[in-house]
């Protein structure tokens, strides 16, 4: 249950602020595919659990339609390239809505 959004919040935005580091970068090592991959997977938890609890985020986020793709591995690239589109970029851009 999460009591005080301050403490997962303020998380999120020091993960989006790591991730939009390579956002237009074409090779990452595998360290820095490694905090990328675990700061989404942690980031898409925290905002599942900040949407569940009622009142913890605004109407208009809540309401927000993101758009994902996908783009598989290239046999000659070692990790996947990071593509965002849409509402998750500019999310990750400017910090976004609360």
């Amino acid at each position: 249950m999460i009591t005080e959004s301050h403490y997962w919040k303020k998380p999120l935005l020091a993960g989006a602020k790591a991730i939009r580091k390579y956002m237009d970068t074409e090779n990452v090592s595998e360290a820095e595919f490694a905090r990328i991959e675990r700061e989404i997977f942690i980031g898409f938890y925290s905002i599942r659990k900040l949407l569940e609890a009622l009142g913890k985020v605004s109407a208009e986020t809540r309401d927000m339609k993101v758009a994902l793709r996908r783009y598989n591995k290239r046999a000659d690239q070692p990790t996947l390239a990071l593509r965002l589109s849409g509402n998750l970029a500019r999310l990750l851009r400017t910090g976004g809505p609360t």
